[in-house]
């Protein structure tokens, strides 16, 4: 294999990396680009930019050649049918290795002198990196599978199949997790954040909390639950009592159905806070003042106003921005082997 006619850039060897068909040869030499021939006939067929000069001195396939990621300094992940970049990670990264046996790709996060490992035999989907803050899984412990927050899950707290792989499931008394109070987790709604989870409840109303970040007074911060009602509410202390003829709640149109998985995401922008139910706006108001910095993060029901929630939740993300319906789209793609 010579060189690539009118590509950017000299083609001048690289890391060579065939495909689990067998049918392409992979090739990077580090100055930003992918070089892709047919290894039958050994001709080049595309070239792909993919990040900058230093990109490009590891290369290898996930998901059965579904998608690739290339890079050492600056991590990129392709879909390979697309011919398209669908993530950067946004840390730089002095190595990136995959395990033997393909279930896991370990990138060295080199600012912060730690390991990400992640897990690529699901069929989930990574969330968008960009801003993620914490990443809780559930896939049997409260670990964070990103931002080093890891939750503490009380001995009641189980898990159990999920929407993605497994899920943190309630069912009894006083099950709660507590994800702490960490910087990334308590950004004022009007700078730019989410918060987002799969919800999955056994009943359909009773004042049921969810996620809370409130205070120990209990004056201050929020709470998302299913209200009397039977609808999804978030709540915001500080501004007036909450109520369902109050205004300072944003109430879903949907009526919760015991056994449906929903997707719940509470996005905060510079001029509103909205309440997100599978990806559509069903409520929305001007933002309230800063998220408590002190109050910690606590999924399941913590005192009798909110109760006990009974269900499961799973796929539990914040991010320290503002998401949009592409992100949102992306965390509820379709996944297989879904319950």
């Amino acid at each position: 294999f010579a060189g690539l006619a009118g590509a950017p850039a000299r083609y001048s060897g690289g890391p060579l990396v065939l495909t689990p068909n067998g049918q392409q040869l992979w090739s990077s030499s580090g100055d930003g680009y992918i070089y892709v021939f047919d290894a039958r006939r050994r001709t080049p067929l595309w070239t792909l930019k993919v990040g900058g000069p230093q990109t490009g001195r590891a290369l290898g396939f996930l998901d059965g050649g579904a998608r690739a990621w290339v890079g050492d300094g600056e991590v990129s992940v392709v879909d390979t049918a697309r011919r398209a970049v669908v993530e950067v990670l946004p840390e730089a990264s002095s190595s990136v290795a995959l395990s033997s046996d393909r279930r896991r790709v370990y990138v060295a996060l080199s600012e912060r002198s730690a390991i990400a490992v992640f897990d690529v035999s699901a069929k989930g989907t990574t969330p968008p990196l960009s801003g993620l803050a914490a990443w809780w899984p559930g896939d049997g412990s409260a670990s964070d599978a990103w931002g080093g927050n890891p939750g503490r899950a009380s001995p009641t707290v189980a898990y159990a199949p999920a929407r993605i792989g497994e899920g943190f499931a309630f069912s009894q008394h006083g099950a709660t997790v507590n994800f702490g109070h960490a910087a990334g987790l308590g950004r004022a709604w009007r700078q730019g954040f989410t918060i987002a989870a799969w919800v999955k409840t056994v009943r359909a109303s009773g004042g049921v909390g969810i996620l809370q970040k409130v205070t120990e007074d209990g004056r201050q911060g929020w709470r998302l639950s299913v209200n009397q009602q039977g609808h999804f509410e978030v709540c915001f202390r500080g501004a007036g009592p909450c109520s369902p003829a109050g205004p300072f709640s944003l109430r879903s149109t949907t009526a919760v159905v015991p056994g449906t998985w929903y997707h719940i995401a509470i996005v905060g922008r510079s001029d509103s806070v909205a309440l997100m139910v599978n990806g559509r706006t069903e409520a929305a108001q001007p933002p309230p003042g800063a998220a408590p910095m002190a109050a910690d993060l606590v999924a399941g029901g913590t005192d009798s106003e909110s109760g006990q929630f009974l269900g499961i939740l799973d796929e539990i993300v914040v991010y320290a921005r503002a998401l949009d319906a592409a992100d949102l789209a992306h965390l509820m793609a379709p996944h297989n082997g879904t319950h």
